[in-house]
């Protein structure tokens, strides 16, 4: 007997399916990487972006990691980017546009990319300063503008 089940967050998933998931995923990552896939569709003459977060260490930790915000997690992520800085904007830019098919948001990314290359910013800049208030000041929508710079963070939590 099969029953309909609505499931509004991730959190309404079941645990064995939700394990499942990330298993799959994460072997599916794997053959990619094995493979020289990129997110951007091909070959790439740099290696991956690492992003390494360090814990502080002090006595009294307790074992379970309380929630950390995003303002605590840009003071201890290190964001080292390799190759051109100029080029890692653009294919920031690419992949960010690859992720939505209406051509009004890839035109938006792509405006918010020429303003970081022409204010001469760096995607460390962007990590850094998260302030979509600046690109929204420039012209860019505020949609836009919060998804160019708060997709570093909402990818460190996933």
């Amino acid at each position: 007997m099969s029953r309909k089940v609505v499931l509004e967050t991730y959190k309404d998933v079941p645990d064995e399916i939700r394990d499942e998931l990330y298993i799959e995923d994460q072997q599916k990552q794997e053959k990619e990487k094995r493979k020289g896939y990129n997110v951007l569709g091909g070959k790439t003459p740099y290696p991956p972006i690492n992003i390494n977060v360090h814990p502080s260490h002090s006595p009294g930790l307790t074992t379970t990691a309380p929630a950390v915000d995003s303002a605590v997690l840009k003071g201890v992520v290190s964001l080292k980017i390799p190759g051109f800085k100029d080029v890692a904007v653009k294919e920031y830019d690419k992949w960010l546009a690859s992720n939505v098919s209406s051509h009004t948001l890839k035109a938006g990314f792509r405006q918010a990319c020429d303003i970081t290359l022409s204010d001469s910013f760096e995607l460390k800049h962007i990590y850094r300063d998260q302030s979509p208030e600046f690109f929204v000041g420039k012209g860019i929508k505020p949609g836009i503008a919060q998804s160019f710079v708060g997709i570093f963070v909402n990818g460190l939590e996933t």
